[in-house]
């Protein structure tokens, strides 16, 4: 699957969660991106994959979004983040390919939590 089949997709769950739209590839801030380069790395999107993220980001956001501080919030990511590179590497994925699953991960995550801060602050879906 593509990454941007995969974008549609952390797209559609995200919706769902927060009742409006949610676009990820058309946003002011990062988007999903499967670098923090920018830059383009084949990567197979599997279904099982994607599901993975979706459920991964979905469960990180909520819990950074009950955090009490937009600091508290990145150093909870930041974390998370090491902690993806870390298991993927020991189970045998090269170290890139590591960081660009663990930046496809949090950045969905973080989108998420955009949605879901929004939300609850009342500010129009999809325009956080």
């Amino acid at each position: 699957m593509s990454v941007v089949h995969a974008a549609a997709r952390v797209a559609r769950v995200a919706s769902s969660l927060v009742g409006g739209a949610f676009d990820p590839l058309n946003s002011d801030r990062d988007g999903l991106h499967l670098s923090g380069r920018r830059r383009s790395i084949p990567l197979t999107m599997t279904d099982d994959l994607i599901d993975k993220i979706v459920a991964w980001a979905t469960e990180t956001a909520r819990y950074a979004a009950a955090l009490p501080s937009r600091e508290r919030r990145d150093s909870y990511l930041s974390e998370r983040h090491r902690e993806l590179v870390t298991g993927a590497m020991a189970e045998g994925t090269a170290e890139p390919d590591a960081v660009t699953l663990a930046d496809a991960c949090v950045n969905a995550a973080r989108r998420i939590m955009t949605e879901f801060l929004a939300h609850r602050a009342g500010v129009p879906q999809g325009r956080a």
